[in-house]
């Protein structure tokens, strides 16, 4: 693989975390907080992926399943639903007991098996959980996804509608 043979779009690729527009937008934001009027009274970031800094609400179930995960004495009270006492409890089950424990470099069986199966259901696909990989976000899974594209110089071509023909975990471990 060279620059030569890359797909364009991938040489071409912008990073729209930084960049012209995003400055443009810290600008406008410092303007507005410094009294200058416009047609709009505040900026929303859409370039980021983060659904709760353009006011989406924070979804209770997750939070609560973080705070019974992490802080397990709350499993003894009221303060989280039980539906979420039991994901966290599946959840710790799982790895040792603590959030602290490494996982998998693919991530926890558990939450891939659930990912699996959100799939299946949503898309009516069959989703293998050996090739789900979790990520701390967008930008650490694309240079992930990256290194095994150049490094491993495989040809990979991506359809929802089919998985990989081996697992993930296998081709990760054939790039090290």
């Amino acid at each position: 693989m060279s620059c030569d043979t890359i797909n364009p779009h991938v040489v071409k690729l912008q990073y729209a975390v930084r960049g012209p527009i995003v400055l443009r937008a810290l600008e406008l934001e410092k303007e507005i907080s410094q009294g200058s009027k416009k047609r709009f009274n505040k900026i929303i970031r859409c370039n980021i992926g983060d659904c709760h800094a353009s006011g989406q609400r924070p979804i209770s179930f997750i939070r609560e399943v973080l705070c019974a995960a992490t802080k397990t004495q709350i499993m003894d009270t009221n303060l989280v639903q039980d539906d979420a006492k039991l994901r966290a409890r599946r959840f710790l089950d799982s790895c040792g007991g603590s959030v602290g424990v490494y996982s998998q470099s693919t991530g926890v069986e558990v939450v891939r098996e659930d990912v699996a199966q959100y799939i299946e259901q949503r898309d009516q696909l069959s989703a293998n959980p050996q090739n789900i990989f979790l990520s701390n976000g967008a930008s650490e899974a694309v240079k992930v996804s990256m290194i095994i594209l150049i490094v491993c110089q495989l040809p990979i071509r991506y359809s929802c509608a089919q998985e990989l023909k081996f697992p993930l975990n296998e081709l990760i471990q054939s790039c090290s």
